[in-house]
Protein backbone atom coordinates (compact mmCIF):
# COMPACT_ATOMS: atom_id res chain seq x y z
CA UNK A 1 0.00 0.00 0.00
CA UNK A 2 2.88 2.37 0.77
CA UNK A 3 4.30 2.07 -2.75
CA UNK A 4 0.87 2.57 -4.33
CA UNK A 5 0.23 5.56 -2.09
CA UNK A 6 3.56 7.12 -3.09
CA UNK A 7 2.80 6.55 -6.79
CA UNK A 8 -0.60 8.24 -6.38
CA UNK A 9 0.87 11.11 -4.37
CA UNK A 10 3.23 12.20 -7.19
CA UNK A 11 0.60 13.20 -9.79
CA UNK A 12 -1.72 14.44 -7.04
CA UNK A 13 0.95 16.81 -5.71
CA UNK A 14 1.71 18.10 -9.20
CA UNK A 15 -1.96 19.05 -9.72
CA UNK A 16 -2.74 20.22 -6.17
CA UNK A 17 0.56 21.17 -4.49
CA UNK A 18 0.53 21.12 -0.70
CA UNK A 19 -2.91 19.46 -0.48
CA UNK A 20 -1.87 15.81 0.01
CA UNK A 21 -2.74 14.29 3.39
CA UNK A 22 -1.78 10.79 4.51
CA UNK A 23 -5.30 10.26 5.87
CA UNK A 24 -6.85 10.52 2.38
CA UNK A 25 -8.42 7.25 1.27
CA UNK A 26 -7.58 5.94 -2.19
CA UNK A 27 -10.56 4.48 -4.04
CA UNK A 28 -10.47 2.02 -6.92
CA UNK A 29 -13.07 1.37 -9.60
CA UNK A 30 -13.70 -2.40 -9.41
CA UNK A 31 -14.58 -2.84 -13.10
CA UNK A 32 -14.97 -0.89 -16.31
CA UNK A 33 -18.76 -1.24 -16.18
CA UNK A 34 -19.17 0.05 -12.64
CA UNK A 35 -20.17 3.63 -13.38
CA UNK A 36 -20.07 5.23 -9.95
CA UNK A 37 -19.06 2.36 -7.70
CA UNK A 38 -15.74 2.85 -5.98
CA UNK A 39 -14.15 0.76 -3.24
CA UNK A 40 -11.59 1.89 -0.69
CA UNK A 41 -8.24 0.25 -1.38
CA UNK A 42 -7.23 -2.08 1.43
CA UNK A 43 -4.12 -1.07 3.35
CA UNK A 44 -3.09 -4.54 4.50
CA UNK A 45 -0.78 -6.29 2.01
CA UNK A 46 -2.67 -9.59 1.61
CA UNK A 47 -6.07 -7.87 1.44
CA UNK A 48 -4.73 -5.44 -1.18
CA UNK A 49 -3.33 -8.29 -3.28
CA UNK A 50 -6.66 -10.13 -3.06
CA UNK A 51 -8.60 -6.99 -3.99
CA UNK A 52 -6.40 -6.26 -7.01
CA UNK A 53 -6.50 -9.92 -8.09
CA UNK A 54 -10.33 -9.84 -8.09
CA UNK A 55 -10.30 -6.70 -10.23
CA UNK A 56 -7.77 -8.29 -12.62
CA UNK A 57 -9.87 -11.46 -12.87
CA UNK A 58 -13.01 -9.42 -13.62
CA UNK A 59 -11.14 -7.71 -16.44
CA UNK A 60 -10.10 -11.09 -17.83
CA UNK A 61 -13.74 -12.15 -18.21
CA UNK A 62 -14.42 -9.40 -20.73
CA UNK A 63 -13.64 -9.80 -24.42
CA UNK A 64 -10.12 -8.29 -24.78
CA UNK A 65 -10.59 -7.19 -21.18
CA UNK A 66 -7.03 -7.53 -19.94
CA UNK A 67 -5.59 -5.92 -23.08
CA UNK A 68 -7.54 -2.73 -22.39
CA UNK A 69 -7.28 -3.06 -18.60
CA UNK A 70 -6.90 0.21 -16.72
CA UNK A 71 -6.93 0.57 -12.97
CA UNK A 72 -8.87 3.74 -12.18
CA UNK A 73 -7.90 5.31 -8.86
CA UNK A 74 -9.77 8.19 -7.26
CA UNK A 75 -9.07 10.41 -4.27
CA UNK A 76 -11.78 12.54 -2.72
CA UNK A 77 -10.43 15.82 -1.38
CA UNK A 78 -12.64 17.44 1.26
CA UNK A 79 -13.94 20.81 0.18
CA UNK A 80 -12.51 23.72 2.11
CA UNK A 81 -14.93 25.81 4.12
CA UNK A 82 -15.28 29.03 2.15
CA UNK A 83 -16.30 32.00 4.20
CA UNK A 84 -18.41 34.48 2.35
CA UNK A 85 -17.26 38.08 2.34
CA UNK A 86 -20.86 39.24 2.67
CA UNK A 87 -23.56 38.14 5.05
CA UNK A 88 -27.19 38.98 5.57
CA UNK A 89 -27.74 42.26 7.40
CA UNK A 90 -30.27 41.29 10.05
CA UNK A 91 -31.99 43.85 12.25
CA UNK A 92 -29.86 42.76 15.22
CA UNK A 93 -26.62 43.17 13.23
CA UNK A 94 -27.68 46.62 12.05
CA UNK A 95 -28.58 47.72 15.59
CA UNK A 96 -25.24 46.39 16.78
CA UNK A 97 -23.36 48.49 14.20
CA UNK A 98 -25.22 51.79 14.73
CA UNK A 99 -23.24 52.95 17.82
CA UNK A 100 -19.86 52.14 16.26
CA UNK A 101 -20.83 53.92 13.02
CA UNK A 102 -21.96 57.01 14.96
CA UNK A 103 -18.70 57.01 16.95
CA UNK A 104 -16.67 56.63 13.77
CA UNK A 105 -18.48 59.54 12.11
CA UNK A 106 -17.85 61.73 15.18
CA UNK A 107 -14.14 60.82 15.09
CA UNK A 108 -13.92 61.67 11.40
CA UNK A 109 -15.94 64.88 11.98
CA UNK A 110 -18.47 63.95 9.32
CA UNK A 111 -22.00 65.25 9.64
CA UNK A 112 -24.49 62.59 8.60
CA UNK A 113 -28.21 62.30 9.11
CA UNK A 114 -30.06 59.26 10.48
CA UNK A 115 -30.68 57.81 7.01
CA UNK A 116 -26.99 58.03 6.11
CA UNK A 117 -25.98 56.50 9.44
CA UNK A 118 -28.45 53.67 8.95
CA UNK A 119 -27.22 53.06 5.40
CA UNK A 120 -23.64 52.92 6.67
CA UNK A 121 -24.68 50.55 9.49
CA UNK A 122 -26.44 48.24 7.00
CA UNK A 123 -23.36 48.23 4.78
CA UNK A 124 -21.11 47.50 7.76
CA UNK A 125 -23.45 44.77 9.07
CA UNK A 126 -23.05 42.89 5.78
CA UNK A 127 -19.28 42.74 6.15
CA UNK A 128 -17.24 40.39 8.33
CA UNK A 129 -16.86 41.34 12.00
CA UNK A 130 -13.20 42.28 11.65
CA UNK A 131 -13.79 44.58 8.64
CA UNK A 132 -12.86 48.20 9.41
CA UNK A 133 -15.40 50.99 9.11
CA UNK A 134 -14.63 53.35 6.24
CA UNK A 135 -16.21 56.24 4.39
CA UNK A 136 -16.61 55.82 0.65
CA UNK A 137 -15.93 58.90 -1.44
CA UNK A 138 -17.61 59.42 -4.78
CA UNK A 139 -15.29 60.03 -7.68
CA UNK A 140 -17.50 62.69 -9.33
CA UNK A 141 -18.34 65.32 -6.76
CA UNK A 142 -15.89 64.79 -3.93
CA UNK A 143 -18.81 64.64 -1.50
CA UNK A 144 -19.11 61.79 0.95
CA UNK A 145 -21.27 58.84 0.03
CA UNK A 146 -22.12 57.41 3.42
Amino acid sequence: YGVLSAKVEEPFSSKLPGQWRTEFDIYVKPSNNAKQKFEVICQERTALQSQLQKIWDRGRLRHNGQAAFELELVIYVPKAEAQSALRRASVACIQEQLPSVAAFLREQQVEAGPASQRYMAVTQARLRDEAPISILETSRSGSYNI
